[in-house]
């Protein structure tokens, strides 16, 4: 996936990758960010961030919710959020022998629905907001079954 957003130090991580981990079933079950840490010398960061919730969003779309909370040593909470967007859009075609005006469009029948992604991540500590450093990721994640 492509970064096409940041705030905070998210502008300086490089080489930015989301891949979804499925379950023996192909049900989505964890997410796995990972990108060229922004301090020098510093090795690539992963993140391995379980699903906690999948909705349907209007329309035509899923969204997978992952979630990473580290108590750290002065008793706050970091949190990484990573919210990842799947949506399917149906292309329509003109069917064949409808050329009258007025005539519906149809989904054609060698025609596959086009599948968007977006991915939104924030880093903090959730306090308003802030100081959390965000990223937005459009493309389309890696899938390991």
């Amino acid at each position: 996936m492509e970064k096409s957003e940041a705030k905070g130090y998210f502008t300086k991580v490089k080489n930015v990758t989301l891949a979804m981990l499925k379950d023996p079933s192909a049900q989505p079950v964890m997410l796995v960010l990972a990108f060229d840490s922004a301090i020098k010398g510093e090795p690539r960061v992963v993140h391995r961030l379980p699903i906690t919730e999948i909705a349907t969003v209007e329309p035509d779309g899923v969204r997978y919710m992952a979630r990473l909370e580290q108590e750290e040593e002065v008793g706050l909470t970091r949190r990484l959020i990573v919210a990842l967007i799947e949506r399917t859009i149906f292309l329509e075609t003109l069917e064949m022998g409808a050329e009258e005006p007025g005539a519906p469009l149809c989904p054609g029948e060698n025609t596959p629905p086009l599948i968007l992604w977006d991915a939104r991540v924030i880093d903090g500590y959730g306090m308003c907001g802030a100081q959390d450093a965000r990223m937005a990721l459009t493309g389309s994640p890696r899938t390991v079954d």
